[in-house]
C-alpha cells in the first residue's frame, strides 16, 4: 500500500495569502474534517518555526489554512509554542578527575 500524502497552504492570519506556504505531510487527512485540519495546523506551525523564521515569531499566533494558495481559508487557529529548554555541558579548566585528593 502506497503511502498517502495530503498537501494545503497555510500562514500566518495577519499575512493574507501572499505569504502562505506550501506543505505536503503524510497521511489521509480529510481536509473537510475539524480534528484533521487541528491535527495539520501542529504540523504547518512545526514547519513555519523551523523553516520559515518561526523561531522569532511572537507567539501565539494565529495560522490559516487553505486547500491552495490563493483559496478560501478552511480553518483559522490560535496556536502557542511550548518552549523546552536544552543543556549542553563541556568540562572547562579546573579540577581533573573524580577524586578528592589534596
Amino acid at each position: 500500500m502506497a503511502d498517502r500524502t495530503v498537501t494545503f497552504w497555510y500562514g500566518r492570519a495577519e499575512d493574507g495569502y501572499e505569504s502562505r506556504h506550501e506543505l505536503t505531510v503524510r497521511g489521509a487527512y480529510d481536509l473537510s474534517d475539524d480534528f484533521d485540519l487541528s491535527m495539520l495546523v501542529k504540523d504547518a506551525a512545526r514547519d513555519y518555526h523551523s523553516n520559515h523564521d518561526g523561531w522569532e515569531a511572537s507567539w501565539p499566533c494565529v495560522l490559516t489554512l487553505a486547500a491552495t494558495k490563493e483559496g478560501p481559508e478552511l480553518a483559522r487557529f490560535t496556536v502557542d509554542c511550548d518552549v523546552e529548554p536544552v543543556f549542553y555541558a563541556r568540562r572547562t579548566a579546573g579540577v581533573k578527575g573524580g577524586s578528592d585528593a589534596s
